[in-house]
């Protein structure tokens, strides 16, 4: 049978602790299942070593019988722990006089003639990763549930009985992550008797000759994530309520027969059509290539329908996506939302990449843009998607009223940016399920154009780390809110920016490389940039960065770029630099490199407590020549990566680098010695990162004057214990300033 992780016997484990295991087999004491019964306790646990055990059951007590399956995990203990009855009745029978007494079994095979276990009065069983047979040639039933006992049946199998899987008058059962088929009967026979209650979730009943047949239920009767396939009759009802939710009811004789009763169904594939919210009526495409099973297809050859389709509101699968019809999720996968901006917020623009696309499928193609964008594709919502591949920049857009490149395979490690038309009032949502290229994915990145790269790591990791590995190379990296540039071997720009899973960056290098997401980067919080409220500019597909270099006088204080006057761009000033993008272009055709640009340059600073605004129109401006800033004008003629500006002098850009930070040695064990350096007295945090991003142990935290320092981590954490193994990040903040190192123990 199809196997799920079996956490119930985790839970068994637990409860074990408080009682005695009484062992049985060849090379035990006891001998038969049956003596340790006798001798139990009530609470005990009888741990069944492999083999076969000829013998009837008969327990009256409290107990849980278990394979060796439930102490390894081993599923070959289930087959080969078999409890077998001489007889032509029940093997086990499940009896007491005392109220409501639970009785567990897990983890074994029980065949029996008659049945395989029958519940008598009161009793509570678990049947948990059984296999359950019933051998006799007459009508039988391999489990029975007599009225006022209660049922538990997870992740068991009842296949090939010449009558029933289950049959329970007046039982409450629950039916979890089963498989029932192959019966001559009814795969489940419930008989309400007008007090009971019946659900069955995440089971398949198939091949048999009704899936489940439903009488005198007073109760709702549900069923959740359940296949019925392959059945004479999928589901017969007789003066019962049904609900069916996330299911798949198809390839049976007869779906229904609704003889009396009512029967609500939705979010399921229901051959024939069945009136609900989120029905359909298509092949499930069961996945023939596995074993003859009834997973859902996806492969080169189809994709099951049925992924991703179950009920939103309802807990998602396992691998977080929205849920799949019928009793098997479908392989691991992603399932993304993307959402994409109305014409007048960011001007309509976004830069991004789309890092799991359905690359499996191979007719129809799925990650074509026609396929993936879909209903996107309308002038009324989008004006154009571009890219840049191959040193020729590329565009979906509407021509001669043609769409171009729908064709294009959207490839995840591929940047995009997207304008929304100027008619899109609605924020547009993309869902994309599909899958990850592998993480250590190699990209070659061009000296000659600039490189649009996609970010696909499931994590936000610190931007500076991520380009570790290459820094030496870089001229740049603009992403859509920041941009880091070097300067003498130094990033100029904001050095704790990071980048979110579906963001892009356009890369420039001076020598053409290979480069792949490092894995190790540190983990960081997703950056926040509040927008101005002050000043209105355009946004375009391409900006210049202006780093201004001053401190503000109040909070929340704004600051935009003119030029001759107008408005080309604002931010809200953040520390002693702040990042004030430029969108310098005529038209977003031509870009930066192709505009016209000739005009005065100016600032002006909006104070939101004085309700004012000041223009600075007399700045010092970063000379490349003489590798500091100089008393000057911006002219905009000499179409520059970036601009470095200071309302001062003095500015730092003049002076040595403002910190500094080694350790050694590296690799260590079991400690290592941290030196660092600072030019000005501030308030000064030195601490150590895990690979996850959480802070293991602070070091350093407080004011400190300028100077030279050391510091010893002994390879503990906060609370003095050791470390493990691995890679670790030493973290120094100085004010609006950080520096991150890498570090590795060995033990």
């Amino acid at each position: 049978m199809k196997r799920i992780s079996f956490t119930a016997l985790i839970l068994l484990l637990f409860a074990s602790l408080f009682c005695s295991t009484i062992e049985v087999g060849v090379n035990c004491t006891i001998k038969t299942i049956t003596e340790a019964i006798q001798a139990a306790a009530p609470g005990d646990v009888i741990r069944v070593h492999d083999g076969l055990y000829q013998e009837t059951l008969s327990i009256d007590k409290k107990l849980t019988i278990v394979s060796d399956y439930y102490y390894d995990q081993d599923e070959s203990h289930i087959q080969n722990t078999s409890i077998s009855s001489p007889s032509s009745e029940q093997a086990v029978v499940c009896d007491s006089d005392e109220s409501e007494i639970t009785i567990t079994l897990a983890g074994l095979t029980v065949v029996g003639g008659n049945r395989a276990v029958k519940l008598d009065s009161n009793v509570k069983v678990n049947l948990l990763a059984c296999n359950l047979y019933a051998q006799a040639e007459s009508d039988v039933a391999v489990v029975v549930a007599q009225p006022t006992t209660t049922l538990k049946l997870r992740n068991s199998a009842l296949n090939a009985s010449n009558g029933k899987g289950v049959q329970a008058t007046g039982a409450n059962v629950e039916v979890t992550k089963c498989e029932i088929g192959s019966n001559e009967s009814a795969g489940i026979s419930f008989d309400g008797d007008n007090v009971a209650t019946l659900s069955v979730a995440n089971s398949i009943l198939y091949s048999n000759q009704t899936g489940i047949d439903i009488r005198d239920a007073m109760g709702n009767v549900t069923l959740n994530h359940v296949t019925i396939a392959d059945n004479l009759t999928g589901i017969r009802l007789r003066s019962s309520n049904l609900i069916v939710t996330n299911s798949i009811v198809y390839d049976n004789g007869t779906q229904l027969s609704n003889i009396s009763g009512s029967c609500a169904v939705s979010y399921s594939d229901f051959e024939g059509g069945f009136g609900g919210e989120g029905n359909i009526d298509l092949d499930p495409l069961f996945d023939p290539g596995n074993n003859g099973s009834y997973d859902l297809r996806w492969d080169q050859y189809g994709k099951s329908p049925c992924i991703d389709s179950g009920d939103w509101t309802t807990a998602g699968d396992q691998d977080g996506t929205p849920p799949d019809m019928g009793a098997y999720t479908a392989v691991n996968h992603r399932f993304d939302i993307w959402s994409f901006p109305k014409a007048d917020e960011n001007g309509g623009w976004r830069w991004f990449c789309i890092p799991a696309v359905d690359n499996v499928l191979t007719y129809p193609v799925q990650n074509t843009a026609d396929a993936l964008f879909g209903g996107m594709i309308d002038m009324e919502i989008l004006d154009q998607v571009k890219w840049n591949a191959s040193n020729t920049l590329q565009s979906i857009s509407l021509l001669d009223d043609e769409w171009t490149n729908l064709d294009h395979v959207v490839n995840p490690v591929q940047g995009y940016k997207i304008h929304m038309n100027e008619n899109a009032t609605l924020n547009y949502h993309l869902e994309v399920p599909g899958f990850n290229p592998d993480f250590n994915t190699v990209m070659q990145l061009s000296a000659t154009t600039d490189n649009w790269i996609g970010y696909f790591l499931p994590e936000t990791r610190l931007a500076v780390d991520l380009f570790d590995s290459i820094k030496d190379d870089v001229n740049y990296i603009k992403a859509q809110r920041w941009a880091l540039e070097r300067i003498d071997g130094e990033w100029i720009g904001d050095t704790d920016v990071s980048l979110n899973y579906g963001e892009m960056v356009v890369v420039s290098v001076h020598h053409t490389c290979n480069f792949q997401w490092d894995t190790d980067a540190l983990i960081s919080d997703p950056d926040a940039y509040p927008f101005p409220e002050h000043f209105d500019f355009t946004e375009k597909s391409e900006y210049v960065p202006f780093f201004i270099e001053y401190s503000p006088t109040f909070e929340n204080e704004e600051i935009a770029i003119t030029v001759d006057g107008v408005v080309k761009g604002a931010s809200v000033v953040f520390g002693s630099l702040t990042q004030v993008n430029g969108y310098l272009a005529d038209d977003d055709e031509d870009g930066y490199q192709g505009g016209s640009h000739m005009g005065e340059v100016d600032f002006i600073i909006w104070c939101p407590v004085r309700g004012n605004t000041r223009k600075i129109d007399d700045y010092y401006v970063y000379n490349e020549s003489v590798r500091r800033v100089v008393h000057s004008k911006i002219d905009l003629a000499d179409k520059r990566d970036f601009y470095y500006v200071s309302f001062d002098e003095e500015s730092v850009i003049d002076a040595p680098p403002a910190m500094a930070l080694t350790h050694y040695p590296n690799p260590f064990n079991p400690e290592t010695t941290i030196s660092y350096s600072l030019d000005h007295e501030d308030e000064v945090a030195v601490d150590i990162y895990n690979v996850k991003g959480q802070k293991v142990r602070t070091l350093v935290r407080g004011v400190q004057a300028e100077g030279a320092y050391q510091v010893t981590w002994q390879g503990d954490d906060n609370t003095g214990h050791p470390v493990a193994s691995g890679i670790y990040f030493c973290r120094l903040k100085s004010g609006s300033q950080t520096l991150v190192r890498k570090m590795m123990m060995l033990k």
